[in-house]
């Protein structure tokens, strides 16, 4: 049987995601990832036949409200706690210089 993963593989892993590995890392990770992959391998023996794909865990169901028209807030409670409202709008420090 062919291992699940090689150094190689590990060292592209490990420079695709710009890691710089000792030797004691690369052991590491070359047990660990072998190990997931053997897990991972272990759910391939499960008979799967007559089992529908799902998208998610549990099912999804949209709470959806009644949309019901409300009295709004008015100018002058909407603006009552801006720091500077002149004229009913929001006067806010210049972030773009003109050129």
């Amino acid at each position: 049987m062919f291992p699940l993963i090689e150094r190689r593989d590990v060292q592209r892993m490990a420079a695709l995601a710009h890691l710089h590995l000792s030797e004691a890392d690369m052991q590491n990770m070359l047990t660990e990832l072998a190990s997931i992959l053997e897990a991972v391998q272990a759910l391939n023996t499960v008979d799967t036949d007559g089992v529908e794909p799902m998208n998610h865990a549990v099912p999804l169901e949209n709470r959806m409200r009644e949309d019901v028209q409300a009295e709004s807030l008015s100018l002058t409670s909407a603006t009552a706690n801006g720091p500077h409202v002149v004229r009913g709008l929001f006067r806010v420090p210049r972030i773009l210089e003109e050129e």
